[in-house]
């Protein structure tokens, strides 16, 4: 972790809004994009358990009693895509719905054409997702909090390509274990089945843990379904480049597809 700072206040803990924010020391190193991953896999494949050590360590640390309120709801997270998408198709407090205005676009872009094809598909598995249920599969040994947004914008690395630092932890709740391996995997490593058994197999060996391969699956699709889901409403809302927008959404696409063929 980057040594804290203490603000003038003499505080190294500050409010912002609703949210308290700790302070520490700017972290030097570099980012890659989700379209370099696969090549940078390939050129540094010590970074598959090296991602994997990373949030291995991240939920050792989450392991301990922090009080956050019992043990949470394991199916909670299965329920936010459903809940999104019909953010999408709703119209309270508007005339028109946000997924009517996308229809009725006259002069629509590669990316709205891209997400009037595939949005409904991916609403159908948002669906499936909130019906499921993994509260019995899931012992409280194997919950505690996650980060819930890992993703190459919020890893930094080092001129050696090491892992140096992890950021953004504004959207951290009690959930599996599971469905953060599964989501980190994805998007950190792909879907390809050997390097995902090589990053899971790499948490297990820190933890010693030995996780539902089906859960960490489960939490593949989530994490594309999720990501999809969000990228699109926050499209609608307005006030996102979709030049950075579209590549991350074809490879979440591309990697659900992936996922649901195993």
């Amino acid at each position: 972790m980057a040594p804290l700072c203490i603000a003038g206040s003499g505080e190294t803990v500050v409010r912002n809004g609703p949210a308290w924010y700790s302070l520490h020391r700017w972290v030097e190193g570099q980012q890659v994009s989700i379209g370099g991953r696969d090549a940078l896999i390939r050129a540094r494949p010590h970074l598959v358990r090296e991602l994997a050590v990373m949030i291995a360590t991240l939920h050792m640390v989450g392991s301990q009693d922090l009080d956050e309120g019992g043990e949470g709801d394991p199916d909670r997270l299965l329920r936010v895509p459903r809940a999104n998408v019909r953010r999408i198709h709703g119209s309270r407090r508007r005339l028109v719905s946000r997924w009517q205005v996308l229809r009725l676009k006259p002069r629509k872009s590669d990316f709205d054409r891209w997400a009037l094809r595939v949005l409904p598909e991916v609403a159908a598995r948002a669906e499936t997702l909130a019906k499921n249920s993994i509260a019995h599969r899931v012992p409280r040994s194997e919950t505690g909090l996650i980060h819930n947004d890992v993703n190459w914008e919020n890893l930094i690395l080092d001129e050696g390509f090491h892992v140096r630092a992890l950021l953004d932890f504004d959207n951290v709740v009690r959930a599996p274990w599971a469905l953060e391996v599964g989501a980190g995997a994805v998007v950190l490593v792909g879907a390809d089945p050997h390097t995902v058994d090589q990053f899971v197999s790499g948490y297990e060996a820190t933890t010693g843990a030995a996780f539902d391969r089906d859960l960490v699956r489960l939490g593949m699709e989530l994490k594309c379904v999720r990501s999809i889901i969000t990228s699109v409403l926050a499209y609608l809302d307005g006030g996102t480049d979709t030049r950075l927008l579209a590549p991350w959404c074809h490879h979440l696409h591309e990697s659900l597809q992936l996922v649901q063929q195993e």
